[in-house]
């Protein structure tokens, strides 16, 4: 009996994923998720401004870090953009960008990095 219900079941199968390739819906960037909302863009921008972020970054050139803009371009084909950001942000990092080293910022809650290191990607242009 099982040699019918295997049949009858791959079609399905083959449907649930040949269709959201067809239809482009299946993502094939780690990285890519929803586009972040209103509110997590204002969240993620009062972030920048009270972790100090912007002490030495600014979205759109360098400053004594890169710009986030810089930084997205950089990432912007690596399926793992956001998580390679996400621990630059928490652990730092030296040579990446030049001589000047990042200094780590693990009070930054892990939450808050990745949602940080979402919003730099997106101003990828």
């Amino acid at each position: 009996m099982t040699h019918q219900i295997i049949p009858r079941a791959l079609p399905r199968l083959l449907c649930s994923l040949i269709l959201p390739l067809a239809l482009g819906t299946l993502s094939t960037s780690a990285w890519a998720e929803e586009p972040l909302s209103d509110a997590d863009k204002a969240k993620a921008e009062k972030l920048f401004k009270t972790q100090l972020c912007m002490s030495c970054h600014k979205t759109d050139k360098k400053l004594v870090g890169p710009g986030f803009a810089e930084v997205a371009a950089k990432y912007g084909d690596d399926p793992k953009a956001v998580d390679t950001i996400s621990e630059h942000i928490t652990k730092g990092g030296k040579g990446r960008w030049g001589k000047m080293a990042m200094p780590p910022q693990p009070q930054v809650q892990p939450d808050d990095v990745k949602l940080l290191a979402r919003w730099i990607m997106s101003m990828k242009k």
